[in-house]
């Protein structure tokens, strides 16, 4: 029991459950299904559990995230 613990600490650090990916990002089911079948979140399978890698999720997040850069379109924050 200590080790399976130990190893779930370690899982929960670094992977999350489709479930949990899905509420991350805002996706539907079908989206993360798109996502794992373009290779674009790395992913592992146990038996019927998948688990996507957290840093996946960042990486494709600030892949697809638009700066916005006020000062070169001489706009303002106000």
């Amino acid at each position: 029991f200590l080790i399976f613990f130990k190893m779930s600490q370690d899982v929960d650090s670094k992977w999350v459950t489709a479930a949990q990916a899905m509420q991350y990002l805002g996706v539907s089911r079908t989206k993360m299904w798109q996502l794992r079948r373009n290779d674009e979140l790395k992913y592992a399978v146990h038996g019927r559990k998948v688990y996507i890698l957290r840093k996946s999720m960042d990486d494709y997040i600030e892949r697809y995230s638009v700066e916005l850069d006020f000062a070169k379109r001489g706009g303002s924050c106000e």
